[in-house]
């Protein structure tokens, strides 16, 4: 039997608020980090919900043209 969905937001905000990157430690010398845009959680999710594989220009048409875009870009440089 699954959990209750109230029980595993808890367990994965515990998760990342408290296990996450230590960047304000004083001894933290890496990379700055910032705040995720709430329009990319947005775009992320929708992007993870269609999940289009774009092996093959059958499988996910539009996706497969959006990624030849650039590609042919870079190939007329």
């Amino acid at each position: 039997m699954l959990p209750p969905a109230t029980e595993l937001i808890t367990k994965a905000t515990d998760l990342l608020f408290n296990h996450s990157l230590l960047n304000g430690h004083p001894k933290f010398f890496g990379y700055i980090t910032s705040s995720a845009a709430p329009i990319g959680t947005l775009a992320d999710l929708l992007a993870s919900s269609v999940n289009p594989n774009v092996g093959a220009h059958i499988l996910s048409p539009i996706a497969t043209e959006i990624e030849k875009k650039p590609l042919n870009g870079y190939l007329n440089l």
